[in-house]
């Protein structure tokens, strides 16, 4: 019988990651453009800390903070005002990863997202390979560089930290890198980018640029876009149950360290069925501001969004259409950002979230009032709209102030999550539409040879309106003709 043979010790096996691999891995599913947001999260973040809890309450909170990002072909840089990083906090910015699994990212109710301590570094490795982060508080000032050819030092996992050079005028953080992958470059060199770049950072940061943070690129200014909905004012002798354009809105308590505020309605009229037809040939700006936008702590996580993950085509709403290009509706989320319904980009959507689930169900009943809307209305968009385009629009902050006074009388409501809502009386026809559309196809040569013969003021009308016009004409001389037969004795 053979023997076993008792092998010799062995020692440990290792499971530190490769560096170089662990970097790659990092950086490979996110965007350039995310990338850069997330420096801006950080400078944000470093405003939060910055500001008392009462100042964070303010119309404002971020005025006379600013970010300034400016890149080249070799080179990039990203500088803010906005506190610094101090140096009881470097463990956490530095490293691969937050320290402590359990902290909060909560300070003193400071509206922080960063959660992984993942951010600046997957950035920075994002678009180079060597950095200098030089940073500024009321009490510290300091260097940390990452020197080219870091990621190949396998053994190396320290960064060298000096007293600061740069000096700093304002506290605050200067991010510079260098040594540019060739992704990187070539995206900075191509023409679109910066476009692109501020795109996303005018609809990503509307919510915090309207409240007072300033932002360029490349000597541009950053411009938030605009949400809003109509609302009719209450008068002296009317109350929020009278008929009215008004939107749906829920707000919850704080669920799990997060409160949630809803609101969907419209931004302006309804449209006709000649802007329907025109959305369904070729989409104009008025389909990118319809849908839904989701905010979590200030930032936008998604912008006018119009499929599944708000609700379109799911339980009993319908696919979005060109007929709800009016429906615009935001919620919001603001608490804990450990538990917002986010991913480690922080601008994607955690669709699987418990807290997201119970807040779409809301989502879709407000979608529900304002999709049976359209359709009481869609025969006669005239009559709407002389009810809903004088009317003025309140922003999402508008509408939260409003809320929190008397103005809108909230019902508290327990089914599905818990809070209070505010459901709308929406008017509806009196009567059935009168008129009725009539449209047919026919080809454009054809259609624009007839126009040219029958129309007298062929040569004023538009091309887009000549159809309509010829189709109202044809119709009225053969009404007029029919007319006439009939008066005969």
């Amino acid at each position: 019988m053979a023997k076993t043979t008792v092998p010799a010790k062995k020692s440990p096996v290792s499971t530190r990651p490769v560096k170089r691999f662990f970097v790659e891995m990092l950086t490979r599913d996110i965007a350039l453009e995310d990338a850069i947001l997330d420096l801006l999260d950080n400078c944000v973040d470093g405003v939060q800390r910055s500001l008392t809890k009462k100042q964070r309450q303010g119309e404002t909170p971020y005025k006379g903070f600013e970010a300034k990002i400016t890149f080249s072909t070799s080179k990039f840089v990203i500088a803010d005002n906005c506190g610094g990083i101090p140096w009881s906090e470097h463990d956490r910015a530095f490293r691969m990863g937050n320290p402590s699994a359990n902290r909060a990212a909560m300070v003193d109710g400071a509206l922080l997202v960063g959660t992984y301590g993942i951010g600046m570094k997957r950035a920075i490795f994002k678009m180079g390979r060597s950095a200098v982060i030089s940073t500024r508080t009321d009490d510290d000032a300091y260097d940390v560089t990452i020197p080219a050819g870091w990621t190949d030092e396998e053994d190396n996992w320290e960064l060298a930290v000096t007293d600061s050079v740069t000096r700093l005028k304002h506290p605050g953080t200067s991010i510079t890198i260098e040594n540019l992958t060739s992704a990187s470059s070539s995206r900075f060199r191509s023409s679109d980018f910066l476009d692109a770049l501020l795109e996303k950072i005018e609809t990503h940061y509307s919510v915090i640029l309207t409240k007072g943070f300033s932002v360029t690129v490349n000597n541009r200014e950053a411009k938030p876009k605009r949400i809003a909905v109509k609302f009719a004012e209450p008068s002296a002798n009317s109350t929020s149950a009278q008929t009215a354009i008004r939107p749906y809105m829920f707000r919850s308590g704080k669920e799990d360290d997060v409160e949630v505020f809803v609101a969907v309605g419209l931004r302006e009229p309804i449209p006709d069925a000649e802007t329907t037809l025109d959305e369904q040939e070729g989409p104009t700006f008025a389909t990118d501001f319809a849908g839904w936008t989701v905010i979590c702590n200030d930032r936008v996580v998604l912008y006018c969004n119009r499929d599944e993950l708000t609700g379109w085509g799911t339980a009993n709403i319908p696919r979005y259409h060109t007929q709800f290009i009016a429906i615009s509706g935001f919620v919001e989320f603001k608490g804990n950002a450990a538990k917002l319904p986010t991913t480690t980009t922080k601008r994607g959507l955690e669709f699987s979230s418990v807290l997201y689930q119970q807040v779409l169900n809301r989502m879709r009943d407000g979608t529900r009032m304002f999709v049976d809307y359209t359709n009481w209305w869609k025969q006669n968009e005239a009559q709407s709209k002389q009810h809903v385009l004088p009317l003025p629009s309140k922003t999402m902050n508008e509408l939260k102030t409003m809320a929190e006074s008397a103005t809108i009388k909230f019902n508290p409501t327990r089914t599905g999550l818990e809070g209070e809502i505010f459901k709308p009386n929406l008017p509806r026809p009196v009567s059935e539409a009168v008129d009725i559309r009539v449209a047919f196809y026919r080809p454009k040569k054809t259609v624009m040879r007839l126009a040219e013969e029958v129309l007298r003021d062929f040569e004023d009308i538009s091309e887009k309106n000549i159809p309509r016009c010829l189709g109202e004409h044809l119709f009225d001389e053969a009404h007029s003709k029919i007319s006439k037969k009939v008066k005969k004795p």
